[in-house]
């Protein structure tokens, strides 16, 4: 009988070659590795803390009370010399860049207000200008265009153009800054009679000149004004 076992076992080591063998007893010895690690980890599972990406907590906090602000109060803002900022002394070369934290203002307004941005222009070639201005425009908050609803941008070539709009619309509140050549006051003067609150925007030198008046608030720049401490981090 013993002798018949060790002749069976000689016959199948001889149709199965050495390095199958050997093969066979290293996928064994894996499996049964991968088998313990798997089962390590079921029990023992890793403490490592699982990292996120950061996120904004103030401009969720601004969505958030935008949601909840269901009937939004009207607000226009004439964008030259409050949020837009022109050094050139040539109406026809101007050269436009941002206030300081104006368009982070006006993102974080437009989650508090039904936001309307008027813009005055001189030319066709300047309206496609300041269009590209604002596409790119972005803040801490995010693009300003993801956040402002593209048909309340809207443009005129004259000053009754814009009171004309503004009258329209009909804002709690109105912010003026008037445009290269005007600092807004007779647009403030027409539209006094017609809106709760407006927001004047003019040089600082001019500020101590100007009488104060009912309902109009003056600062030499948006991030003063009041609508601005609304916003503020």
């Amino acid at each position: 009988m013993t002798t018949a076992t060790a002749t069976t076992t000689t016959t199948k080591s001889r149709l199965l070659p050495a390095w199958v063998l050997k093969l066979i007893g290293f996928s064994s010895l894996a499996s049964a590795l991968i088998g313990f690690v798997i089962y390590w980890f079921k029990k023992y599972p890793s403490r490592r803390r699982i990292t996120r990406e950061p996120t904004n907590e103030s401009t969720d906090g601004w969505k958030k009370k935008a949601r909840k602000n269901k009937n939004k109060k009207k607000i226009t803002v004439s964008l030259k010399n409050t949020v837009l900022w022109n050094p050139s002394p040539d109406v026809d070369t101007p050269m436009y860049g941002f206030q300081e934290k104006s368009i982070q203002t006006l993102t974080r307004l437009s989650y508090l207000y039904d936001l309307y941005i008027i813009v005055q222009v001189n030319s066709d070639e300047e309206k496609g200008n300041i269009q590209q201005l604002l596409e790119n425009a972005s803040s801490v908050d995010g693009l300003l265009f993801d956040s402002v609803d593209k048909r309340k941008i809207l443009y005129c070539s004259e000053e009754e153009g814009k009171i004309h709009i503004v009258r329209h619309i009909e804002p709690f509140i109105h912010v003026e800054g008037g445009w290269e050549k005007d600092d807004g006051e007779e647009i403030v003067s027409k539209l006094k009679p017609f809106v709760s609150k407006i927001i004047w925007i003019m040089a600082k030198r001019r500020l101590d000149l100007v009488t104060p008046m009912k309902n109009i608030e003056l600062s030499d720049l948006l991030i003063e004004t009041s609508i601005a401490q609304e916003v503020k981090d």
